[in-house]
């Protein structure tokens, strides 16, 4: 059966000058949500980015990698590292938060994928308690504090004044995607071309 990785090898190298961005790429990115980039992505208010490909090998030696559970998520973003397509895209405003006492888990990053398009990753719930019961919380709160926290990470990050930019999670994540282009500053909301 073919996947993502499949789509990877047979589309891995190409630029996206030659294949323009799509909806398989915006899958893709959303998995980037799931790794930890502790000490290896510029966070939320630090400067700089780093590429996909410089983000691998300085992940290769993060004592932080898999806290997880989600090995084929760490496979993915080396097959992307290794590829022409998504290597030179940068990453930046990296951000991982659990609190317990408001029943929260959030995480999302920017992907630029080019000069004028930012893609917003959204993690959707990860392997904690924490997470999996702000996801009950959801079937009887509005907002939970991940959502408000979406809202509140788009309107401090998607600063660029001629980007674009595009909004995706799975699960939880696309949630979250939602809700934060609904809620947003208007003006931001003009600038979102797309929600995965």
């Amino acid at each position: 059966m073919d996947t993502i990785f499949t789509y990877l090898k047979w589309r891995g190298d190409l630029k996206l000058k030659d294949s323009p961005f799509n909806e398989v790429d915006a899958l893709i990115l959303c998995e980037m949500a799931y790794i930890c980039f502790e000490d290896v992505v510029p966070k939320v208010g630090e400067d700089g980015d780093i590429s996909i490909a410089a983000a691998a090998k300085k992940y290769k030696r993060s004592e932080k990698k898999n806290i997880f559970y989600y090995a084929e998520k760490e496979d993915l973003f080396m097959e992307m590292a290794a590829s022409t397509r998504f290597a030179d895209m940068t990453l930046c405003n990296y951000i991982s938060t659990t609190d317990l006492k408001a029943q929260q888990q959030f995480a999302a990053i920017h992907i630029n994928v080019s000069p004028n398009l930012t893609f917003i990753a959204f993690r959707g719930t990860d392997d904690t308690i924490v997470g999996w019961r702000e996801d009950f919380n959801m079937s009887y709160m509005m907002p939970v504090p991940a959502q408000q926290s979406a809202v509140d990470y788009v309107n401090r990050t998607a600063k660029g004044i001629f980007r674009k930019y595009w909004l995706g999670g799975h699960s939880k994540g696309g949630n979250l995607a939602i809700y934060s282009a609904m809620f947003c500053n208007p003006k931001l909301q003009k600038k979102i071309v797309k929600i995965n």
